[in-house]
Parts: structure tokens; sequence; C-alpha cells
């Protein structure tokens, strides 16, 4: 089995088709070079450094951050097994999370802005089993969440969020 069928099957990767999903996109601004920047978003490790939301994150396979690189991540009460199933560097990284209540994708995108760089992050939850039928209220926990990370992610990034609305 090849590398990216392991993570593919580690992974499960069919598409909610519902309307379950809960999308939250920010965008943030910051005077550290796109290297600096792309090297501190895509080390999973590095999410309970600027997501309020994330108790724990622990590299479990892999060397360094990468693809195939895998992550136990403890967000509240949920412990979720992440997967890095796209890595391109210095651009843009993609890791899905699962979790038998819950699925999510989380997107990096990291482009050059003048002097720094440009973030663009985007989380998308898919609820699952018995907390599907709750979805309409985790989309407002999801949004609250996703600022509170939003406004970490400046924090650790010493920018700023950009005011744009995706």
């Amino acid at each position: 089995m090849t590398e990216e069928a392991a993570v593919a099957d580690a992974v499960d990767n069919t598409q909610a088709d519902d309307g379950s999903m809960i999308t939250y996109t920010t965008v943030i601004d910051t005077q550290s070079s796109p290297e600096a920047t792309f090297a501190f978003m895509a080390d999973l490790v590095n999410l309970e450094r600027w997501d309020p939301g994330t108790k724990q994150s622990v590299q479990v396979a892999g060397d360094g951050p990468g693809l195939g690189a895998r992550y136990d991540v403890k967000v509240g009460l949920l412990s979720m097994h992440y997967a890095v199933e796209e890595f391109h560097e210095p651009s843009s990284v993609l890791a899905r999370g699962t979790h038998p209540f819950v699925r999510s994708t989380d997107s990096m995108r990291v482009e050059p802005r003048g002097d720094g760089s440009r973030v663009t992050y985007q989380a998308e939850l898919t609820p699952r089993g018995p907390l599907k039928l709750l979805s309409p209220m985790l989309d407002r926990v999801f949004q609250r969440m996703g600022d509170d990370a939003a406004e970490g992610l400046a924090r650790a990034l010493n920018g700023r969020r950009a005011n744009i609305h995706l």
C-alpha cells in the first residue's frame, strides 16, 4: 500500500450530502515570511499554541510536518485523530480529523503579501451520528470557537485578521 493510500485508508473521507457540514474561514495578515508562517501552520503540534479549544496536540506518526504525518488532538472533550493528506511546501496543508461523532477538514493556505504573508484557514466540521441532530446549534458554537481560534492565530503570528468575509 502506498503512503497516500495508507493515509486515505486511515481517515474516513466520505462526504456529507445532507447539508450538515459547518464551515469556518478566516484570513490573517502577518509580517512573518511565508516560509516561517508555513512552518508554524504546517506543524499541527502548534495547534495548542493558538487555538484555545485545543487542549493537546501530539504527533504520533511521521517525522515532523509533512504528507502522512498523524496527530492525536484533544479538542475540548473530544480526542480526534488527524492525518495530513495534502502538503505543498510552502503554500498549503490539508488535514482531516476523525472521531466517531465528528469529522473535520482543516486547510491552511499561505501566500506572500507585501513584506509578509497572508494565511487563509478553513475548517469544515461534519457532525456524525447523534450530533447530526444538533447541527444548527453546533453551527453557532463552532463559529464562536472559530472566532476564538482566529484571534489566537493572529496573536501567535503577530498579525491581524484581514477585513475579508469569505
